[in-house]
């Protein structure tokens, strides 16, 4: 078999002969030699691979310090506010970060820039509304 990957030799050539025919289909009859990607077999050329995925809000390659924060604070506070909601003795701090986280998040969805944040932010409300509602259910700011 010839080292040559995708070419094909015309029919009664040998290896020595001068003409070669590419991927493409194209005989080079000029006495040139095959291209280094093409006459190896097992050293395909690959892209370098891509630095390592990491967590980042900020998808659109700019900086969002503020509405990152905001992100962080309102599905935190969700997510407090809803297992602090359950507990009926500590109504009162459920509710008060219940109704923060909402209202942070409230504003941090309106200066949104990039999805990732619009989810984080979309789900910190939505838990920060359910906390609310279940420090209001134990007796509210009372």
């Amino acid at each position: 078999m010839d080292l040559a990957q995708g070419c094909s030799l015309p029919a009664g050539a040998d290896s020595a002969d001068a003409s070669f025919t590419d991927r493409v289909g194209t005989t080079h009859n000029d006495g040139s030699h095959p291209p280094e990607e093409v006459r190896l077999v097992s050293g395909a050329r690959t892209r370098p691979q891509s630095q390592a995925r990491h967590l980042t809000l900020s998808t659109d390659g700019k900086r969002h310090p503020l509405i990152n924060t905001a992100a962080a604070y309102t599905a935190a506070a969700g997510l407090a506010s809803f297992v602090i909601g359950m507990v009926s003795n500590a109504h009162m701090a459920g509710s008060v970060l219940g109704l923060t986280g909402m209202a942070v998040g409230l504003a941090a969805q309106m200066m949104s820039v990039t999805r990732a944040e619009r989810i984080v932010i979309v789900f910190g409300i939505v838990a920060s509304f359910v906390g609310l509602g279940l420090g209001l259910a134990h007796g509210g700011f009372s």
